[in-house]
């Protein structure tokens, strides 16, 4: 995730002096904490979104599910941040048709 992240610049690191190299590494660093923080956040909210639908995630399977997936998220980009607040509050919506599909494959 961090290759991905440094990505625009070729994943080098050329600021000359150390305290820039490790300013850079740690805004990386956080960067990376945030994504992670995200993914979490969601995952949790996909378990209590299946447990609602009668969906049982067996809790040791629970250890075994990662934040560090990052193929959902825009790396690169142009970003707009208008400060409005999101008709559906915090989160995005969950997506109904992964639902609808592990359902059906159960059955």
């Amino acid at each position: 995730m961090k290759r991905a992240i440094r990505f625009y610049r070729r994943g080098s690191v050329n600021d000359r002096s150390q305290l820039d190299q490790g300013l850079n590494a740690m805004a990386l660093n956080l960067v990376v904490a945030a994504i992670i923080l995200w993914n979490t956040a969601y995952l949790d909210r996909a378990v209590q979104l299946l447990n609602e639908e009668g969906i049982s995630v067996p809790e040791e399977y629970l250890p075994h599910i990662s934040p560090l997936g990052w193929e959902h998220i825009t790396i690169t980009g142009t970003y707009h941040w208008n400060g409005s607040e999101r008709p559906w509050g915090r989160f995005h919506p969950l997506r109904r048709d992964a639902v609808d599909l592990l359902r059906a494959r159960i059955a």
